[in-house]
C-alpha cells in the first residue's frame, strides 16, 4: 500500500498545484473610461433563462425588464433593442425612460410582411410616445445576411419607415453587406454596421480584435463619404469553441471589450457593445458560443468582470479542483481493490502508469466540466454533455485495468459474436473503448457537417486517449487473435480519418482542434494496435 499511497499524494499535489495555476486571475489593461463615464450603448434582449423568442405567447414581465435596466443604468446611457411588438418588449421604452436611458429602438424584419408592418408600426409608436427616450429606429437586423429580404424590398421598407418617423432611421447588418449593397445608404440617416472579430470569415484573435474593428470601420467610412457610421454590434464571447486563433474565454471577452472601448473612443466612433445579458436560448442557433456574449451572466444577472480588475478564465477553479481530487481518490481506490485480488504484486512501473493516467485524466475532467455545462442545452445537449462527462470519469477509472494488466474485451465479445469477457474488469475496459470509439465517431461526424457551431471537446478525448494508450502499453497482455476484430478495424480507420479531417478543416491556429484531432488519431492507433500485434506475432 505504500507505493499507491505515495502516488496518490503526488497526484493530488500535482492536481491542486495545476488548478491553482490555471485559476489565477490575469490583469486587464486599464479601463478607458473615467469615473462616472459610461458605455455609449449596449444591446439588450430581455429573455431570462428558460425563455426565448420562440416561446409562443411568452410575455416577459415589465418588472423583470425594469430590474434589468436598473442594473444597466450605472454602466451605459443607452440600450439597443431588436424588436418592438413581441414578447412584451414594448415595455422597454417606458422602463428606459424611468432610468434615464436612451433607446435605439429595433424593429425585427423577417420574411413575413404582416409581422414586419406590425414591428415598424410599434417602433414608430414608441418613438412618438417617448420622444426624449427613443433616439433612433433600427429597421431590420441582419436581414440581408439571413436572406429574408432583397436589397430592393428592404430599401422600400426603409423609405416607408423614414417617411413616417420622427427620429433618424437606420438599418443594421454585418459590414460586408453594406459594401455589397451601397445603394441602401440613400435610404437611411446613418449606417449601422456589425463587426464581430470572432465571427469573421477569417476569425481574428482577441489581441488583434480592436485594431481589426478600427480598420473595418475606416474602410466603411471611406466607402460611404459623408455618411455617419455607427458600430451597431461589437463584442466577444466568454465561452464556446475556438475558430482559428479566436478563443472565447472570460479574460478574452474582458480584454476585447476594454481594448475596443479605448480604440473607438480615441477614434471618435460610437460603438454599441453586444450584449447586456447572456442569452442561453441562442445556443440552439449558434452552439455554446451564442449564449455567452453578455456583460452580465444570465442566471444571477451579475457582471462577469469588473473593469480594470484581474479576470480568471476559470471562475470556478475551486470546484473544478475539488471534483478532480475526488475522482482521483476514487480511481486510486478502485485500482487498489483490483490489485489486492492478484496473487502476484503489481510492478512499480504499472503503478506509475496508472498514476499518470489518473493524474492526467482528473485534470482533464476539471477542464472539461465548464465547456460541457455551457453546451448542455435542451434534452439532447444535456444527454451528450452527461455522456462525455462520464467518459472522462471512466478514463481515470481505467487505471484498475492498467495496474492489473487486464486485457480489455474485444468489441465482438461485447456484441455477442465472440466468447464473453473473462472478467468484469475486462468487460468494463472493453465497454469503455467501444463507447469512446462511438463517441469519437459521433463527434467527428458533427464536426464534419456542422463545423461552424459544433463544439471541440478536446479535454474529454485527451483523457480518453491517454487511458486508451495506457491500456495498450504492455504489449504481451494486449496481443490477441485478429479474428472477429472487424468492428475495431472499422472504427479505427474512421476515427483516424476524422482526426485528419478536423486538423485540416479547422486550421493550424486552432490548438483546441489540433488537440482533438491528435486525440482521434492516437485513439484510432490504440484501438488498432492489438490487431497489428496479433498479425505480427502470427508471422
Amino acid at each position: 500500500m505504500r507505493l499507491p499511497l505515495t502516488l496518490l499524494v503526488l497526484s493530488l499535489t500535482v492536481i491542486s498545484a495545476a488548478w491553482a495555476w490555471l485559476g489565477r486571475p490575469k490583469q486587464l489593461p486599464p479601463w478607458p473610461l473615467a469615473a462616472g463615464e459610461k458605455l455609449h450603448c449596449v444591446s439588450y434582449t430581455p429573455f431570462q433563462p428558460g425563455q426565448s423568442p420562440f416561446d409562443a405567447g411568452l410575455i416577459v414581465s415589465p418588472s423583470a425588464i425594469a430590474a434589468d435596466l436598473k442594473r444597466l443604468a450605472p454602466l451605459t446611457d443607452c440600450i439597443r433593442t431588436y424588436s418592438a411588438a413581441s414578447n412584451g418588449i414594448d415595455a422597454v421604452a417606458a422602463a428606459a425612460e424611468s432610468q434615464g436611458l436612451h433607446v435605439l429602438q429595433g424593429a425585427w424584419i423577417s420574411r413575413d410582411p404582416i409581422a414586419n408592418a406590425a414591428e415598424i408600426d410599434a417602433a414608430l409608436a414608441a418613438a412618438k410616445r417617448y420622444p426624449e427616450t427613443v433616439k433612433a429606429l433600427i429597421a431590420g437586423n441582419e436581414v440581408l445576411l439571413r436572406r429574408e429580404q432583397t436589397a430592393a424590398q428592404l430599401a422600400a421598407l426603409l423609405r416607408d419607415a423614414k417617411s413616417r418617423s420622427n427620429v433618424p432611421v437606420t438599418y443594421a447588418d454585418v459590414w460586408e453587406f453594406w459594401l455589397q449593397n451601397p445603394s441602401l445608404a440613400d435610404d437611411v440617416d446613418y449606417l449601422t454596421i456589425h463587426i464581430l472579430p470572432y465571427w469573421e470569415d477569417n476569425p481574428v484573435a482577441a489581441e488583434d480584435a480592436a485594431q481589426h474593428v478600427l480598420e473595418i470601420t475606416k474602410l466603411v467610412q471611406a466607402s460611404f463619404p459623408g455618411k455617419v457610421v455607427m458600430i451597431g454590434e461589437v463584442g466577444w464571447p466568454s465561452a464556446g469553441r475556438m475558430r482559428d486563433a479566436a478563443r472565447p474565454s472570460p479574460y478574452n471577452q474582458a480584454r476585447v471589450i476594454t481594448d475596443v472601448i479605448a480604440a473607438t473612443r480615441k477614434a471618435g466612433i460610437n460603438a454599441n457593445i453586444i450584449e447586456a445579458f447572456d442569452q442561453p436560448w441562442k445556443r440552439r442557433l449558434e452552439g455554446t458560443v451564442g449564449g455567452h456574449w453578455g456583460l452580465f451572466d444570465s442566471y444571477n444577472r451579475e457582471p462577469k468582470f469588473e473593469p480594470g480588475r484581474a479576470v480568471s478564465d476559470f471562475r470556478h477553479s475551486g470546484l473544478q479542483a475539488l471534483s478532480s481530487v475526488l475522482i482521483a481518490i476514487l480511481a486510486y481506490l478502485t485500482a487498489v481493490i483490483a490489485a489486492r485480488r492478484l496473487t502476484n504484486p503489481v510492478p512499480a512501473w504499472r503503478w506509475g502508469l496508472g498514476a499518470f493516467n489518473i493524474t492526467a485524466g482528473c485534470l482533464l475532467f476539471g477542464l472539461a466540466i465548464s465547456p460541457l455545462f455551457d453546451s448542455a442545452f435542451g434534452g439532447g445537449g444535456m444527454a451528450r454533455s452527461l455522456a462525455l462527462g462520464l467518459m472522462t470519469v471512466f478514463a481515470s477509472l481505467q487505471s484498475a485495468a492498467i495496474v492489473t494488466a487486464t486485457k480489455p474485451a474485444s468489441f465482438a465479445s461485447l456484441l455477442g459474436t465472440a466468447p464473453k469477457p473473462t472478467s468484469n474488469l475486462s468487460k468494463f475496459s472493453g465497454l469503455f473503448l467501444m463507447s469512446a470509439a462511438l463517441m469519437a465517431i459521433t463527434a467527428s461526424l458533427t464536426l464534419t457537417f456542422d463545423a461552424r457551431y459544433a463544439e471541440l471537446p478536446f479535454a474529454v478525448f485527451l483523457a480518453v486517449t491517454i487511458a486508451s494508450v495506457c491500456l495498450t502499453i504492455g504489449a504481451p497482455h494486449r496481443i490477441t487473435s485478429s479474428a472477429n476484430r472487424v468492428a475495431e478495424t472499422f472504427t479505427a480507420v474512421l476515427i483516424g480519418m476524422a482526426g485528419l479531417f478536423v486538423a485540416i478543416n479547422e486550421g493550424p491556429a486552432n490548438w483546441q482542434a489540433l488537440l482533438l484531432a491528435a486525440s482521434f488519431v492516437v485513439l484510432a492507433a490504440a484501438i488498432a494496435w492489438p490487431l497489428t500485434a496479433a498479425r505480427t506475432q502470427a508471422h
